[in-house]
């Protein structure tokens, strides 16, 4: 479960734990001779010359039945102060300026205890008190033993606990609000002191963003039935899992973020690129994210009446929400993982008053007849879901786990991770779905905008629950993905603390929002356009990171993450080659209409496929480059991960 290292000073630090409850001898009592070992046993006498022979033609028992009678005919007589099966220690020889001391044994003096099957002469070299409540008496081992040997009487020694720890110090939680201090480095022992469950609660307000309801409305409008809406989100959210659950299992293994893991896969210098790439998407979902908090609240309070000035409410969200977002992110773990407790909460009172409240009554015969639509279009909707779940966040997995038990379970680990992210997506985009299919004329509105359409279908009292369902979920996200974005910054190889990387990335998210709401006109626009083209790289590069990593039979030797010259090179040409170039493939089999990305699906023409059908717009580029990229990683990672195996042993 640990590397070397980690072995090493766990085991110095039990050999400390174990010698400090042993009594200590004087050191004057080293310099007493021991008793010399007699030599080895040969018969003397013709019954012993006849029990040996006895012994050597085979009859062992017979022979040891006619020693024991032996031993015990030449032994003291009954009732004598010591046993056949317990032998005096021999008195040691007294120095040259010493009178011998002829006194005799005194009761309750150390006696070396021998078996009855080993007839073996005793010595000094192992005392062991003949009182049978050795320890249970008092705290510490000195008057355990008698004897009037003062140089062999040993000295109290303080009990110590015997639990078995792997950290100096007892093992304990952050405090909430303290900054947290660990960036790349591995996460100190004494704090990784977290369950499996606890990553549930951790991503739970993530996936259950409101918004998500819009998703389900966009599967619809692509021409899936309900039946093909849940296949494409369970497909969506089973391939989610992968990249999750493996950041997760990075996270909790190594202690360190996703992106410094990585380095083992693309070499210290060549992660460069790759963590480059998780900086570009960490900024692009973190201004999302506030661009939609600002927008959605901002028009429902317009909507309901709540405000005039709709541009005064915008901005005001727009900067309050970064401002707290960037706090609790730069205080670190314990404040993220407390707001992320009361936010799951929040998230999933509001999320089911609203799927009661906004319930259809009517226009169920529309959604039992819904015809079904091309199986291909399936992918189009597993892909997109895949998309916006698991690449959005395959960095973030492991940045979340650097806190839980070195000991946890990696299954565990890795399930709780996805169910708790995709668990409450899975309902809501199925929940979107349903009243597109039972209303079918608020189809395209609620693709454009679901928050309007749901206060509009609600009663006007429910639009404050609306709008506090939306603000949480989003600000749990947007705190989620600075916090990792600033482990981000800091692998790409900009030298700043953790607080400060998480600082300045609130910054640049914020003016980036700010262009976002110059920019796009709706939600549609933003979840069809951006996401899946982010998607092709980071499915590359979770391919290889996943093909790499399943080939590893041992764990990541942590410190050599960190600098150069140790077990990981510098660069892993064929895996940073292989990324760009797998990227770039990708990308040739999508299908973007946004401004800007319409060169896509260039491979599509080559290959003679209708670049406006039906299989372009699958979006096949982004599991391509997930297959192709966990094909690179196994190939070129074989004996490359046996070589870095091989130095860290």
């Amino acid at each position: 479960m640990h590397d070397d290292d980690e072995l090493a000073d766990a085991l110095q630090n039990e050999v400390s734990l174990l010698t400090a409850s042993l009594p200590i001898i004087r050191p004057e009592s080293l310099f007493t001779p021991v008793a010399p070992t007699p030599p080895i046993y040969e018969p003397t006498t013709d019954e012993e010359r006849d029990i040996a022979q006895q012994a050597e033609h085979g009859d062992t028992l017979a022979a040891i039945e006619r020693l024991e009678a032996l031993i015990a005919g030449r032994g003291p007589a009954a009732g004598g102060e010591t046993a056949s099966n317990v032998r005096e220690v021999a008195e040691p020889e007294a120095f040259a300026d010493e009178t011998p001391k002829e006194e005799p044994h005194a009761p309750g003096a150390p006696v070396a205890i021998v078996s009855e099957s080993d007839p073996g002469p005793a010595t000094a070299e192992m005392l062991l008190p003949a009182d049978e409540d050795l320890d249970t008496d008092v705290s510490d081992d000195a008057d355990d033993v008698e004897t009037e040997v003062a140089d062999l009487a040993p000295i109290a020694t303080p009990r110590v606990r015997t639990a078995s720890v792997l950290t100096v110090g007892r093992p304990r939680s952050m405090p909430v609000f303290s900054i947290e201090q660990s960036g790349m480095e591995p996460t100190p022992y004494e704090y990784r002191i977290g369950r499996a469950s606890r990553l549930f609660w951790l991503w739970f307000a993530t996936g259950a963003s409101v918004l998500v309801i819009g998703l389900g409305a966009v599967l619809v409008a692509a021409g899936l039935n309900i039946v093909q809406v849940v296949v494409a989100a369970v497909l969506g959210i089973a391939l989610s899992f992968i990249p999750l659950g493996l950041g997760a299992l990075t996270g909790a293994w190594t202690g360190q973020p996703t992106v410094v893991v990585s380095r083992a896969t693309f070499g210290v210098v060549g992660n460069v690129v790759p963590a480059t790439l998780i900086l570009i998407v960490r900024v692009f979902w973190s201004a999302a994210l506030l661009w939609l908090l600002a927008v959605t609240v901002s028009d429902t309070a317009a909507a309901a009446g709540w405000t005039s000035d709709r541009a005064l409410v915008l901005w005001s969200v727009l900067g309050v929400g970064a401002g707290i977002c960037i706090v609790v992110a730069v205080f670190g773990y314990a404040l993220v993982a407390a707001v992320q407790a009361v936010a799951t909460v929040a998230t999933a009172v509001l999320a089911l008053a609203i799927i009661v409240v906004a319930w259809p009554r009517e226009g169920w015969d529309g959604v039992v007849s819904a015809p079904f639509g091309e199986w291909i279009l399936v992918v189009e909707g597993a892909v997109l879901v895949f998309s916006v779940l698991g690449l959005a966040w395959a960095s973030a997995g492991g940045d979340l786990a650097r806190y839980q038990r070195a000991r946890s379970a990696g299954t565990a680990t890795a399930l709780w991770s996805g169910f708790g992210a995709s668990l409450p997506m899975l309902v809501l985009v199925v929940f979107g779905a349903l009243v597109v299919l039972a209303r079918p004329a608020v189809g395209n509105g609620f693709q454009a905008d679901p928050v309007k359409l749901l206060v509009d279908s609600t009663p006007t009292w429910f639009a404050f629950f609306v709008v506090a369902a939306i603000a949480v979920g989003l600000l749990s996200a947007l705190v989620i993905s600075l916090y990792s974005g600033g482990f981000a910054v800091q692998a790409v190889g900009i030298r700043l603390p953790r607080g400060v990387s998480v600082a300045a990335l609130g910054v640049v998210t914020a003016a980036a929002a700010a262009g976002l709401a110059s920019g796009v006109p709706d939600v549609r626009t933003l979840l069809l356009a951006y996401p899946t083209t982010l998607a092709v790289p980071v499915a590359a590069w979770a391919g290889i990171f996943l093909g790499d990593f399943l080939l590893r039979r041992r764990r990541i030797a942590t410190d050599s993450l960190l600098r150069r010259g140790a077990v990981y090179p510098d660069w892993r040409w064929w895996n940073v080659a292989g990324l760009v170039v797998i990227t770039v493939v990708g990308l040739g089999f999508m299908r973007a209409g946004a401004t800007g990305l319409r060169w896509e699906g260039y491979l599509f023409a080559l290959l003679g496929v209708d670049p406006h059908g039906t299989l372009a717009g699958s979006d096949l580029g982004v599991l391509i480059a997930l297959v192709l990229g966990a094909g690179l990683g196994l190939l070129a990672g074989r004996q490359a991960v046996a070589r870095q195996e091989a130095a860290s042993r």
